[in-house]
């Protein structure tokens, strides 16, 4: 096993990354969980049933993925990594990891997943948006566990309906290829209500891409008005009726 860092002494076992190699989609998380660090698998437990769910959500088998971590050894009681920790496993592990799998696309989950890819950037400026990197495209999503916490704390399901169309943006990624120049787009959360209306006051026209759950309740909408931009709409009756208002106006 692995002893090339301090990690390995704070943890029960590497976990290394699961899955055909190669394939063309690879989901990258930030370190190991409890349920991953006692089961030396990454995504296992409540977290790994989740991403099964959310993969047969868009006909997409585990078993055709590869899943793995930046860090391959879980932090004491999974603190945040500190400064350079991750460097070890980028520098000795990731361009072995990225040889074998080869992939077309790689899904970061999480903020430092992200970052590893991606450079100092937010989740809000970069969630859903394919960006090409020559090799392959990185198409950055929050933790799928967002939805387990906000379950647990009585939330309203916006996770849950942000992470249900993050995997429905890969799906279509994955059929349609990416659908604009990502080194010119910019895409975001509209914040509030009063954001969208200085979004729409000055007129024109507006693209919208609406977005259904299962049950055929709205999950959300995005707007649009110009090539390259875009905005994500939460499927809330505040920021609707702002949305209704400028539509009933065209």
């Amino acid at each position: 096993a692995c002893t090339a860092c301090s990690l390995r002494s704070e943890c029960r076992r590497p976990v290394p990354g699961v899955g055909p190699t190669p394939a063309r989609v690879m989901f990258v998380g930030e370190f190991p969980g409890y349920n991953e660090d006692v089961m030396g698998r990454p995504y296992s437990g409540e977290a790994g049933r989740l991403l099964d769910s959310l993969l047969a959500y868009v006909d997409l088998p585990r078993d055709q993925v590869y899943v793995t971590n930046i860090v391959k050894c879980r932090p004491a009681r999974g603190r945040a990594l500190e400064d350079g920790e991750s460097d070890t496993c980028m520098q000795t592990w990731w361009p072995e990891e990225m040889r074998a799998v080869k992939p077309e696309v790689v899904v970061t989950i999480g903020v430092a997943a992200t970052r590893a890819f991606m450079g100092d950037v937010t989740m809000e400026e970069v969630e859903r948006v394919p960006h090409d990197k020559g090799d392959y495209v990185v198409f950055p999503m929050r933790q799928p566990t967002s939805m387990i916490a906000e379950e647990k704390s009585e939330g309203k399901g916006r996770n849950a309906k942000i992470v249900g169309n993050n995997f429905m943006a890969l799906a279509r990624l994955l059929k349609n290829g990416p659908a604009v120049d990502t080194a010119t787009y910019h895409y975001g959360y509209v914040a509030s209500p009063q954001h969208l209306a200085d979004y729409l006051s000055p007129g024109g026209a507006v693209g919208l891409d609406i977005e259904w759950n299962k049950d055929d309740s709205l999950a959300s909408v995005q707007v649009s008005k110009a090539p390259g931009e875009g905005g994500f709409i939460p499927a809330e009756p505040e920021f609707l009726s702002q949305l209704d208002f400028f539509l009933q106006g065209c």
